[in-house]
């Protein structure tokens, strides 16, 4: 799975063009919030299911937050989606967990 790092604003308007619309505002605020953050994200589309997951790493105030939004595609009408966020070291201690629990 890989991602793509926001660089200047030509990233960013690739990544608003590859979202639904009523995703972008809130993806957007988060980015547009930090001006010194930088910002990674990854687009996966399963089945039904749209995920955006944004990565933010903030190196002056030494945090990393992983922004996680999904959306049932077939319901566009409705436009709800679930957004969770969470430190990268909660993460990381989820993915070890899982790993030793031998959860796929």
């Amino acid at each position: 799975m890989s991602y793509h790092m926001l660089q200047s604003s030509t990233d960013i308007l690739a990544l608003k063009n590859k979202l639904p619309e009523y995703l972008r505002k809130s993806i957007m605020e988060i980015i547009d919030s930090d001006t010194t953050s930088r910002f990674y994200y990854k687009i996966y589309k399963a089945g039904y299911n749209f995920h955006v997951f944004l990565i933010e790493q903030n190196e002056s105030e030494n945090y990393t937050i992983c922004h996680c939004f999904s959306s049932d595609i077939i319901d566009k009408a409705s436009q709800n989606f679930t957004y969770e966020s969470m430190a990268l070291t909660n993460a990381v201690l989820f993915t070890q967990l899982a790993s030793a629990a031998k959860i796929t």
